[in-house]
């Protein structure tokens, strides 16, 4: 568990967390802004991205480097359950 603190504590890793705060309110807003096909087909792209982030946090760390991240990101706004979501399947994460 000490070393998944110090994984943390990493530039890359929270310029991960940043990015996937971002890319989650992305698509918040543009179901707001486009129309629905518009908005999925956009969402569907910007998830591409979230679960790369996802597979490079658990081939760094495994779940317990991905806990740690989903954590901070639910802390910091509303999608801790979008993100719990997108990344199903990779490694042993269940949303």
């Amino acid at each position: 568990m000490r070393w998944v603190k110090r994984l943390f504590g990493w530039p890359r890793v929270r310029m991960y967390v940043n990015e996937l705060i971002q890319l989650c309110t992305k698509v918040d807003e543009n179901y707001r802004l486009m129309t629905r096909d518009e908005a999925r087909e956009f969402q569907t792209k910007l998830e591409v991205r979230i679960r790369e982030i996802g597979q490079k946090l658990n081939d760094t760390g495994g779940e317990e480097l991905m806990l740690k991240v989903h954590a901070e990101v639910a802390s910091r706004c509303q999608y801790g359950r979008y993100l719990e979501g997108v990344w199903d399947g990779i490694g042993d994460w269940m949303g």
